[in-house]
């Protein structure tokens, strides 16, 4: 089921995106005053600098400090605190207009002094523009939603029509490789190996922001996965390039990740590299690699901050990690990282939330069917009558009580699950019951 993946990703980013929110405090009430004052600072230096650059026209630093400054622009008026309290900007101060007055600078002083500096830079505002366009697709009107198929994952054939429109549409905005070619020549001219690692992020990121964008929104279309397509495009490439990256820079562990770095800030939504296995793992396991998933994440555990039971991806990780060994018949590799204590709030430590099913599921694969049974009981009152989890739940527990010979108990739990699921599996369980 592909649109798991999305679900989990978009959770994952809202964390990442919105928990800075909550740091700052409480609204003064002069933010308004704040900001529209610095943007007017702002433009009078770009004014001022525009008047030396009509004196030095061919001086490649005034140049730059002018793209600069439209960069300070841009930063202040999208990602800064104060930003929200502009209210709603004109024309001249969209994304695209600014990156693009900072990208036509740019290019002037590279053509002057094509400096590495210059090209990292014009670079990272191509790249914001490229992700400005796509993040105003309207993915909802564009793909024309249709309700989850219930029986099989199928594409209907005005969908996935409809998804390689988008997909047309993302491949062919000039942005994206025009900032990765400026990265790339940034990174061939730097002088140290920290400018290096510097710009073997910004591909890392590059790459992932465009397959997070894909995977979060195409969800059905199983040709932008494993299937060739007119682009040559893959999303696991695409993912792999952007971990082999993250790989040369220096922040392959680096818990900042999380946040935005000060030359990163564009991208502030997209995750540290323990966050890109796992999001590789599973689109692989949606589409039935298992085994291959099970690697990608065993992989990305050195990058796991194990040490911190209060951290929320851990726990994602290890109960991830505990449905993949079920699925590949590692049932006590299961149980061991479902096992991985988790801190909610003052309470004591006990499982991650969704660990007690893979664990349930590797004592029922094992023949210990009553601690499956006490397993499912835990995981149906954790998921408080979710009309999603609870009747796969019961219809796992209906399994265990039949192979139990409690055929009574089996068919209240089969009864339920057959309001809940249409599919064939409750009624021929139900009737090896009676």
């Amino acid at each position: 089921m592909a649109h798991k993946f999305g679900n989990i990703w978009r959770v994952i980013t809202a964390l990442v995106v919105f928990y800075p929110l909550f740091l700052y405090a409480q609204p003064r009430g002069d933010e308004p005053d704040t900001i529209r004052r610095i943007v007017k600072d702002i433009n009078l230096k770009i004014e001022e600098k525009t008047d030396e650059i009509a004196k030095q026209p061919k001086t490649a630093r005034l140049y730059g400090e002018r793209a600069t400054l439209y960069v300070e622009l841009y930063q202040k008026l999208y990602h800064s605190y104060y930003s929200y309290f502009y209210g709603e900007k004109p024309p001249e101060l969209s994304v695209s207009v600014i990156t693009s007055k900072a990208v036509a600078d740019f290019s002037k002083a590279i053509r002057i002094s094509p400096a590495p500096l210059y090209y990292g830079e014009r670079g990272e505002m191509y790249a914001v523009r490229w992700y400005d366009a796509i993040s105003k697709i309207n993915w909802y009107e564009e793909l024309q939603w249709i309700p989850d198929p219930e029986w099989e994952d199928i594409v209907p054939p005005e969908r996935e029509k409809n998804e390689l429109k988008i997909l047309d549409k993302i491949m062919r905005n000039p942005d994206f490789a025009a900032a990765r070619a400026d990265y790339e020549k940034a990174l061939a001219a730097a002088a140290n190996s920290k400018t290096r690692e510097k710009f073997h992020e910004k591909l890392a990121r590059l790459y992932l922001s465009r397959s997070s964008r894909i995977a979060g929104n195409l969800q059905y279309n199983k040709n932008l996965v494993v299937e060739p397509n007119i682009y040559g495009y893959s999303l696991f490439q695409e993912i792999d390039k952007g971990i082999a990256e993250f790989e040369k820079s220096n922040h392959t562990s680096d818990e900042n990740m999380l946040f935005p770095l000060p030359d990163t800030w564009f991208l502030e939504s997209l995750p540290p590299l323990r966050h890109a296995l796992y999001a590789k793992a599973n689109i692989l396991s949606e589409y039935g690699k298992n085994a291959l998933a099970l690697q990608t994440l065993n992989a990305a555990e050195k990058y796991v901050y194990k040490n911190k039971p209060d951290d929320y991806f851990t726990c994602h990780f290890y109960t991830f990690r505990s449905r993949l060994n079920v699925l590949n018949g590692n049932f006590d590799a299961a149980i061991a990282d479902a096992n991985l204590p988790h801190v909610y709030g003052n309470d004591a430590p006990r499982p991650c939330y969704g660990a007690y099913e893979p664990r349930g599921d590797a004592y029922f694969a094992k023949n210990d069917l009553r601690t499956a049974i006490a397993d499912y009981n835990l995981q149906i009152e954790e998921a408080n009558y979710s009309p999603v989890d609870v009747p796969r739940l019961r219809q796992k527990r209906a399994l265990a009580y039949l192979k139990l010979g409690e055929f009574k108990t089996a068919v209240t739990d089969l009864t339920y699950v057959m309001s809940y699921i249409y599919t064939p599996e409750p009624y021929l369980l139900r009737a090896q019951a009676f």
